[in-house]
């Protein structure tokens, strides 16, 4: 009865989230900034997916959980994974992708 109703929904749900693709669109949506090593005394100074420290002039993309990568690795891994490499934050929900959409 209803729990086997409940749990063919969620499964839709969860399948529907497993195979959800951010678009270049979304991924160019994300914001990029230069990095200068000498303004920023605290943060990363190192791609946690090429592990090659960031040089001075280099362009970063940030993501909306404020983690930030060399902007040709965070572009590449989006294309397959939706979520933050560092702390898994799933970037395809419209609660984390600025600016939010309207619920039409």
């Amino acid at each position: 009865g209803n729990d086997y109703e409940a749990l063919l929904e969620f499964e839709e749900r969860q399948g529907a989230v497993v195979s959800r693709k951010l678009s270049r669109r979304e991924i160019q949506r994300f914001p990029t900034k230069v990095f200068q090593g000498s303004s920023s005394g605290s943060g990363n100074t190192q791609c946690q997916i090429c592990f090659c420290d960031y040089d001075n002039g280099e362009k970063l993309r940030m993501l909306p959980c404020f983690h930030d990568y060399h902007v040709q690795c965070i572009d590449r891994w989006l294309k397959d994974n939706t979520t933050c490499p560092i702390c898994r934050a799933n970037l395809a929900d419209g609660d984390a992708v600025a600016p939010p959409t309207s619920d039409l």
